[in-house]
């Protein structure tokens, strides 16, 4: 069982993750294709693509039960495991 911290903080690295993969992905663009650059930016986005695969797995099992926290169990409306810590 997850409580609500550590699945906010899980859906946070899902998305830290992911805004590493859009930088490199723009960053790959502006090498020339086929040169060393360009294939280990490839090579590191694909790394990457793997540790979202394997977070959002994470976020999936994690999410699949209720928090052990019964304060936490009581809230049930969207988005009340990331409310509290809200940006």
């Amino acid at each position: 069982m997850t409580d609500d911290a550590h699945l906010d903080a899980t859906s946070r690295q899902l998305l830290a993750q992911l805004d590493d993969i859009r930088r490199l992905e723009h960053e790959k663009r502006t090498e020339a294709r086929s040169s060393d650059e360009f294939h280990d930016l490839a090579e590191e986005i694909s790394d990457k693509a793997r540790g979202v695969w394997a977070i959002a797995e994470h976020e999936e099992t994690s999410g699949a039960t209720d928090s052990p926290v019964p304060r936490e169990r009581d809230e049930m409306y969207p988005g009340d495991w990331s409310d509290e810590r809200a940006d």
